[in-house]
């Protein structure tokens, strides 16, 4: 019995090296659909995605993305799904690990931190929260912390404003799991393409139209009659502060 546990383990084992080796050749072609889109990606894009023109070292690109496929296939191995990947990312306190690592590849100061931020981020995107029909990133999201964090979120006056390149470069960043599907494709999907571009420039031009300000992009009917509570920006003073961030209070549209 001892002999046939240890057999399946290995087996287990195997399966999830196959798995990974798997999706790492997926994302690999993905430089290679940027050639599939209307115009060039923006350098917001290239700032996050692997492509044949980055606008950041590669490391600072390519060290996220390993990472989301790390817990994801992680996610499957444990629990079978991929929703599961927030949670062991939260309960195994990777983002220190993750953070020091890439600091040992050349990210210094708060870059690495915000690699292993955008893992928590790309795993949110499982999470049936994460879900939108209206352009951007839905409410659910909005109240993470790291995303706030990465789109720049702060009180001027009362009212919570957005920085736009940054809010672009995460809205990119949220197309890395279909852009993965995209790639693992035999052939290039156009449709599959027009539906990112379209996602996207509706995204854009919303938050343009908002003047960036976070309750008028998620509800602008409302945006005009009340204005948010002022935000608590999160800190990340020790690792330990940034695995188990304060509660921040709720953005939502009144």
């Amino acid at each position: 019995m001892e002999g046939s546990s240890t057999r399946q383990t290995l087996l287990d084992e195997d399966d999830l090296a196959e798995r990974f080796d798997h999706y790492l050749r997926t994302v690999m072609r993905i430089p290679q659909l940027e050639h599939a889109f209307s115009a060039p990606w923006p350098p917001e894009a290239r700032a996050v995605l692997p492509s044949h023109n980055p606008k950041s070292q590669a490391a600072a690109v390519w060290a996220p993305v390993l990472g989301w496929l790390l817990v994801r296939v992680l996610a499957e191995y444990a629990e079978g799904n991929t929703e599961a990947g927030v949670s062991i990312f939260d309960h195994l306190r990777l983002r220190s690990s993750f953070a020091e690592i890439f600091a040992s590849m050349g990210l210094v100061g708060e870059d690495s931190w915000r690699a292993a931020a955008r893992i928590r981020i790309a795993l949110l995107l499982s999470s049936p929260s994460a879900k939108v029909s209206a352009p951007g990133l839905s409410s659910a999201l909005w109240e993470d912390s790291d995303v706030r964090w990465l789109t720049g979120l702060h009180a001027s006056e009362g009212i919570l404003y957005f920085n736009k390149e940054a809010y672009e470069e995460v809205l990119w960043w949220t197309k890395l799991p279909d852009l993965a599907d995209l790639a693992g494709k035999a052939t290039v999907e156009n449709a599959g393409i027009r539906e990112v571009e379209q996602e996207m420039k509706a995204a854009i031009s919303a938050a343009k139209e908002a003047g960036y300000k976070l309750e008028k992009l998620l509800a602008p009917a409302a945006a005009e009659k009340t204005d948010p509570d002022p935000l608590e920006e999160p800190t990340y003073e020790n690792s330990s502060d940034i695995d188990t961030p304060e509660p921040e209070k709720n953005v939502t549209a009144r």
